[in-house]
């Protein structure tokens, strides 16, 4: 089957969310930024899919955040701290 594009304002707001997280530096600041209001499941698994977060079509709106925040913001971190650590 083929699947129609999604509506521009989708479209937009996956696109801004996405640089927005890119900007994030704390676990908390990516969650307050995947919790904004008028943020639906569709739109969460967009992020998700651009970012090449895996989610299935069983994940909640909570689960697809976590994951979306873990891969990205918490991945950085975990390897900023590893580079780090290997400075000393």
């Amino acid at each position: 089957a083929v699947r129609a594009a999604p509506p521009p304002e989708i479209d937009g707001t996956v696109r801004e969310i996405v640089d927005r997280l890119g900007r994030a530096s704390e676990r908390q600041a990516g969650l307050a930024i995947l919790k904004q209001t008028g943020v639906t499941r569709d739109v969460l698994r967009s992020v998700a899919r651009v970012m090449g977060v895996p989610a299935t079509a069983r994940d909640t709106k909570d689960i697809i955040t976590q994951k979306i925040v873990e891969s990205t913001i918490g991945f950085r971190l975990c390897s900023q701290a590893i580079q780090g650590a290997g400075q000393n």
